[in-house]
């Protein structure tokens, strides 16, 4: 077929020598080029016409798209669910993880069809429902996510390596990734998912903001260990966090948009927990990703207060932030952690306070 055939226009075409076969290659990847850009285009659309808005990036609430949702107003479910399923299905054309991605849009439109004689209710009719919906909604986003990382990784280091060899600003080769996370498919797609699960979460009276029940409660974004000192800052920005002749820093974030760089507030920033939710699409994310800095995210709210209160306890002292996909610890650094994060030279001079 035609699909299948531009998805072998995909692979690596070193063993080509056939100058019309070579032609051919190149015509199927300029068609892969134009169906991202259309389905970019077509889901943007669909999400206007959602109400779903850019807003800020960690704080996109959404509230009447989600209220449609628990109406299942004209359907709401039913097209939500189709459009991300299309999503999933040309996220799978790149051949990154295709079966996964075909099954996971298959549940979505299933969980709908199975309850359009379900007295207008749609998948959200019952708490079961709800929750058989909410867990293909879970795994839809961890799709995105594990993208997000596996692009971030695939990059690597070459783009600020091919910047200075052509003399490219390093501003610009530092944000080539995170620009082309931004353009894709993916990233749209996690913006339609994020209130989906909310309301569908609200159904199935699981959503406790910052609670256990919440999608976004104690979210690992960014996988890693930080030692550091814990100081509590409004905003990533410059001298938020101190000054870099102070040491490295765990810093409590109470308001990111989204579109900071974790570098922003320093390099001497080894790890940040935020009171808000965050896309792991979000430039911040991705950013970090990027610098190896360990990110994690609360529900708003009662979560961000929760979490507010817990971190005080160890404000001013030497922490260890151990973010895993399993969830976030925080707790007092080892003596010999602390030593290491010492050695290193974050403003000019060696940190070897106590």
């Amino acid at each position: 077929s035609q699909l299948s055939a531009t998805a072998r226009g995909m692979r690596n075409d070193a063993g080509l020598v056939d100058e019309p076969a070579v032609q051919r290659q190149q015509a199927y990847r300029l068609v892969e080029i134009s169906l991202e850009e259309l389905a970019f285009v077509l889901l943007t659309r669909a999400l206007f016409c959602a109400g779903v808005s850019m807003g800020e990036e960690g704080g996109e609430e959404n509230t009447a798209f989600e209220e449609v949702l628990l109406q299942n107003a004209e359907g709401a479910w039913t097209s939500s669910c189709a459009a991300a399923a299309q999503a999933l299905r040309h996220i799978a054309l790149s051949t990154w993880r295709p079966m996964e991605c075909h099954a996971v849009a298959r549940e979505l439109e299933a969980w709908c069809e199975a309850s359009d004689g379900g007295g207008g209710g749609g998948p959200t009719a019952t708490v079961e429902d709800a929750l058989r919906m909410r867990a293909s909604l879970e795994r839809a986003q961890r799709l995105v996510c594990a993208h997000t990382v596996a692009l971030t990784e695939g990059y690597g280091s070459l783009p600020g390596v091919l910047g200075v060899s052509f003399n490219v600003p390093a501003a610009t080769s530092a944000g080539f990734v995170d620009s082309t996370v931004r353009a894709g498919v993916p990233y749209q797609l996690s913006r339609l998912l994020t209130p989906m699960l909310r309301a569908v979460s609200r159904a199935g009276r699981a959503y406790d903001p910052g609670g256990s029940g919440s999608p976004a409660a104690k979210r690992s974004i960014v996988v890693g260990r930080g030692v550091g000192r814990l100081v509590e800052c409004a905003c990533l920005e410059p001298g938020a966090a101190g000054p870099a002749s102070d040491g490295p820093v765990v810093a409590f974030v109470w308001r990111a948009a989204g579109d900071e760089e974790v570098t922003a507030a320093g390099r001497h920033v080894k790890g940040v927990i935020l009171a808000q939710e965050l896309r792991a699409t979000t430039r911040l994310a991705v950013r970090a990703a990027q610098e190896q800095v360990p990110l994690a995210a609360t529900g708003g709210g009662d979560g961000a207060t929760k979490a507010a209160r817990a971190v005080r306890e160890f404000l001013g002292e030497w922490v260890a932030l151990n973010v895993t996909p399993e969830g976030v610890q925080l707790g007092p650094a080892t003596r010999d952690e602390i030593a290491d994060a010492q050695r290193i030279d974050y403003g000019g001079s060696a940190v070897t306070r106590n």
